[in-house]
């Protein structure tokens, strides 16, 4: 009785019957993929991606619990073309200098002169350590022993001369240039000032004396220093008619009185013009004289959220490492040479796949071995064995 030949798979069916599919589908049966190598590949792979994804998500978890909370303080300006205030039917050319005076204001916010002025307002070079808290979390106290590590090293390499010993007010001031950011919003000539630190109030003071400081900044570099010389003029005059007038009282002769009194008219003359170019020098230094007008649109307010919540840095973490296992799992399968479907064998060696044989033990048992089976020779006789003699009869 022969055996019934086991049925082809059919997905190896080269000429199978076109089903109605969606465009979906469609594509995917033209790109040569189809919704079966796809469940394939999960299932292949389904152990190596639950496991990547799984211990990036724990590590993520717990970074999150260790890392302390951090808070952003933000403050808004806007910077304008023409002097305070903007008259707005001036002529302007924004297409040409809008990117150019926004990137200037930039770099004047980021100077070395405005964050040391903010560390010496606020004392951030005096500020005390942050101490650490009594703690029996492992990770910390894993994350204490390499902070405290890597101290150790930067210290020794000091004491050896490979590095500068950087001062704790220079520390502060690149700290502070590092920490302060500053962006311009997409299709906006407006600065955005962002800080962050772990004590919410001194993210909103540290933004805040930075735009303060950057706008004192600014009427000193556009600052008109004629007034400082009429001053002097005028003092100088001063002297010069107080001793006229005293030269005057010691005075008895016509002559000389008429000469001293035209001096102190001429005096006094010289007085109030220098007097009145002063008082135009101080309201013109007082006004600012660039082209570019600076305004606050929005103080700093202290933060009361956190900048990143735990949760969110779990969710990111599941997510990450979901495509991170995924990646992998395309990278093993795109070196991975096993052909498991007849269509692999003619999609690899563009020939048609006449048949296929289920890979059963019988099959198995053909493929460890090499050749037919060795043929069984005759059987031997079997020699009777000796009967036991009858009891009755050996009892007679």
């Amino acid at each position: 009785m022969g055996a019934t030949p086991d049925k082809p798979n059919s997905g190896a069916a080269a000429s199978a019957p076109a089903r109605s599919a969606s465009p979906s589908a469609a594509a995917l049966a033209a790109d040569g993929t189809s919704f079966r190598d796809l469940t394939r590949f999960a299932f292949k792979h389904m152990i190596l991606i639950a496991l990547v994804t799984i211990l990036v998500t724990a590590a993520a978890s717990g970074l999150a619990m260790v890392l302390p909370a951090s808070y952003t303080a933000n403050g808004m300006l806007l910077v304008e073309y023409g002097k305070s205030p903007t008259i707005r039917s001036e002529p302007t050319t924004w297409p040409l200098q809008s990117a150019e005076m926004v990137e200037t204001e930039s770099e004047v916010l980021k100077s070395r002169s405005v964050a040391e002025a903010v560390v010496d307002k606020l004392q951030l070079d005096k500020l005390p350590q942050k101490l650490r808290k009594p703690t029996t979390n492992q990770v910390k106290l894993a994350l204490y022993k390499v902070q405290d590590f890597v101290k150790d090293v930067q210290e020794q390499l000091m004491d050896w001369n490979l590095t500068s010993r950087i001062p704790r007010h220079e520390k502060a001031i690149r700290a502070l240039q590092s920490s302060l950011k500053i962006k311009q919003p997409a299709l906006t000539v407006m600065l955005k000032v962002t800080y962050s630190a772990q004590d919410p109030v001194l993210a909103e003071r540290v933004v805040r004396t930075v735009i303060d400081t950057y706008l004192e900044k600014r009427r000193e570099i556009y600052a008109d220093d004629t007034a400082s010389f009429f001053l002097q003029r005028a003092e100088e005059t001063q002297k010069e008619l107080d001793q006229a007038r005293e030269a005057l009282t010691r005075e008895t002769e016509q002559p000389q009185t008429d000469r001293i009194k035209l001096q102190i008219r001429a005096l006094e003359a010289s007085y109030l013009f220098y007097k009145e170019k002063y008082d135009r020098g101080r309201s013109d230094a007082a006004a600012d004289r660039s082209l570019v007008n600076v305004r606050v649109v929005d103080y700093p307010r202290v933060p009361e959220v956190r900048t990143l919540d735990p949760l969110v840095v779990m969710i990111l973490g599941l997510v990450g490492g979901f495509v991170l296992a995924v990646g992998l799992a395309l990278v093993l399968e795109y070196f991975d040479n096993t052909v498991y479907m007849p269509s692999d064998l003619s999609r690899r060696l563009d020939v048609p796949v006449l048949g296929s044989v289920r890979h059963t033990n019988g099959a198995r048992w053909l493929l460890r071995t090499r050749g037919p089976r060795p043929a069984k020779g005759p059987k031997k006789p079997q020699t009777p064995k000796p009967s036991k003699p009858d009891a009755t009869a050996a009892a007679g």
